[in-house]
C-alpha cells in the first residue's frame, strides 16, 4: 500500500490527493482477469414514446386492471371490518346482561370455531339418551343389513346360529344308536381362522387352532346301489348365483340347498345316513377326542433339496467351494442312461395336499360355530378343511363320539361352550419314585 500511495503522488501530486480518490482506479492493473469485481449491470430503462403492438398494450392494460382491482377490493374490505354504526359483540357476561341464552351460545360458537376450528353442540337437560332395543329375530332372512364395522363404526354383531330351524324338518328322523365295528360317521368341512392360545389349571399353555364351520349342510346322499359307494356330500359356505353355472344350480335345487361355495364327499357307513338338507353343527365333535385334519399346504415357492427334502449339507471347508447346498449325484452310468421317476430334487414346495394325524378337540362353541383343534393345520387362514374321526385312535374315541350325530332332546338345555377337562395330576411336576432320595 506504501509503494501505491508513492506512485500516486508522484502521478497525481499532493492538491489531487486531497480529493477522493477511487481505489479502483488504482489497483486495477493489479487484479487478474479471475479476480476481477463483475461489474454491476444496470437495469435497462423502459423508453417512452415507442411504438407497442396491440397485444402488448392489452397486456399491459389488463395488468393495470387487475392491481385497481385488488386495491379496491382491499379497500372494501377495510371499510367492512371497520363500521362504528353495529355496536361491537363482547364476549363476557358483565358488559352484556341483556343478551339472551341463544345469543351467548351463538356467539361463543362463532368464537371458538373461527380461532380453535371447533364446533359446539347445545347441551340441552330435557334431552335423554335413547338406547335402542336389542330384538332377537327367528327368521335369518328378516335381520336388517347392517353396515361393516370398522374403526370408526362400531357395530355389535349378534351370532346367529340358524341350525335348530333348519333341522326342524328332520325332527324324529335321526335316532341315535350304538355303534358297531364296521359303524362310520361323516366328517365336516369348515375354514380356518387363525391360532389362539388357552391356559388351563395347571398354568400350561396350549397353542389352538379355530375352525368355523359355515352353515355345512348334507347335498346329497350316495348308495352303493345308485352310486357305487356309501358317502355324503357336504356343502359349505356361501356364494353367488352368478358365479356357479347351471348343472350345479339343478343339483343344489333338488334339496332345496342354497348355493355353497364348496362340495366335498366323506365315505360313510350305511347305517350312519343323514337326510339331504340336514345342517352339521359343531356338537357333532366332542371336546377331548381325536380328530384327522385335511388341506392345502401353504406355498413357499421354489425351493432346493435341502430345505424341501431335508437334505444333508457338504462340507462348508477341506476344499469344497460353491456346492455347499448341491444336491449332488442324480443318475447313474450309461445304464440305465435317464434319472428315475419321482426324484427328490429341487422344485416347487407347499400347496400339496396335508394330513395331520391324532389332533385333539380342545373347546367347541356352539353359538359361533368355531372347533378349536390342539395344535397346527395345514393351510393359510380362511382356506377350506377337512375334519374327521381319527383313524388310529378309534379305541379312544368310543368313549367321545355320537352315533350318527349328535341329537339334542325336545327340553333339554345345552351348554353353548365346552372345554376339554384338563389332567388330574400336573404336569409340569416331577414324578418321584417311592425309592428314590430326595435331597
Amino acid at each position: 500500500m506504501l509503494k501505491l500511495l508513492q506512485l500516486s503522488k508522484g502521478l497525481l501530486g499532493t492538491q489531487q490527493l486531497l480529493q477522493p480518490v477511487q481505489l479502483s482506479s488504482l489497483l486495477h492493473s493489479t487484479f487478474s482477469k479471475w479476480s476481477k469485481p463483475q461489474k454491476q449491470h444496470r437495469q435497462k430503462e423502459r423508453r417512452t414514446g415507442v411504438a407497442i403492438s396491440d397485444e402488448k398494450a392489452a397486456k399491459l392494460s389488463q395488468s393495470e386492471s387487475e392491481v385497481e382491482a385488488k386495491k379496491s377490493r382491499l379497500q372494501q374490505i377495510q371499510k367492512k371490518t371497520i363500521q362504528t354504526d353495529k355496536p361491537l359483540r363482547t364476549q363476557s357476561f358483565e358488559h352484556d346482561q341483556s343478551i339472551t341464552d341463544d345469543k351467548l351460545f351463538k356467539m361463543l360458537q362463532d368464537y371458538t370455531f373461527k380461532f380453535e376450528g371447533k364446533k359446539i353442540n347445545p347441551v340441552k337437560q330435557d334431552q335423554k339418551a335413547i338406547q335402542p332395543e336389542k330384538v332377537i329375530y327367528s327368521d335369518p332372512t328378516q335381520v336388517p343389513a347392517r353396515a361393516t364395522p370398522s374403526l370408526k363404526n362400531k357395530v355389535e354383531i349378534n351370532h346367529f346360529n340358524c341350525e335348530e330351524i333348519v333341522n326342524k324338518k328332520f325332527e324324529g328322523q335321526i335316532k341315535q344308536f350304538e355303534p358297531t365295528k364296521t359303524s362310520k360317521r361323516t366328517g365336516i368341512l369348515g375354514y380356518k381362522l387363525g391360532m389362539t392360545s388357552i391356559w388351563d389349571k395347571w398354568g400350561k399353555l396350549h397353542a389352538l387352532t379355530v375352525i368355523q364351520i359355515d352353515r355345512c349342510q348334507v347335498v346329497q346322499v350316495k348308495t352303493e346301489e345308485k352310486d357305487g359307494v356309501n358317502a355324503l356330500q357336504l356343502g359349505v359356505g356361501e356364494k353367488s348365483l352368478k358365479r356357479i353355472n347351471k348343472p350345479t344350480i339343478g343339483h343344489l335345487m333338488k334339496n332345496d340347498i342354497p348355493p355353497k361355495r364348496h362340495l366335498k364327499e366323506f365315505k360313510v357307513s350305511p347305517d350312519c345316513f343323514l337326510p339331504a338338507g340336514y345342517m352339521l353343527s359343531a356338537r357333532h365333535f366332542v371336546p377331548g377326542q381325536y380328530v384327522d385334519i385335511q388341506g392345502i399346504s401353504v406355498g413357499k415357492g421354489f425351493a432346493g433339496t435341502v430345505k424341501r427334502w431335508n437334505f444333508k449339507m457338504q462340507d462348508a471347508t477341506h476344499g469344497n467351494s460353491l456346492s455347499h447346498r448341491a444336491p449332488g449325484s442324480t443318475g447313474q452310468r450309461q445304464d440305465p442312461g435317464r434319472v428315475f421317476k419321482n426324484k427328490k430334487m429341487a422344485g416347487h414346495m407347499g400347496c400339496e395336499k396335508v394330513t395331520i394325524m391324532d389332533l385333539q378337540v380342545y373347546k367347541i362353541d356352539v353359538e359361533r360355530s368355531l372347533v378349536y383343534i390342539r395344535g397346527h393345520v395345514p393351510g393359510k387362514p380362511g382356506s377350506l378343511v377337512q375334519i374327521r374321526d381319527a383313524f388310529k385312535k378309534q379305541v379312544q374315541n368310543e368313549q367321545f363320539l355320537n352315533f350318527p350325530t349328535f341329537v339334542a332332546g325336545k327340553n333339554d338345555k345345552l351348554a353353548t361352550v365346552l372345554i376339554m377337562e384338563a389332567s388330574k395330576s400336573d404336569p409340569n411336576e416331577e414324578y418321584i419314585h417311592d425309592n428314590d432320595v430326595v435331597d
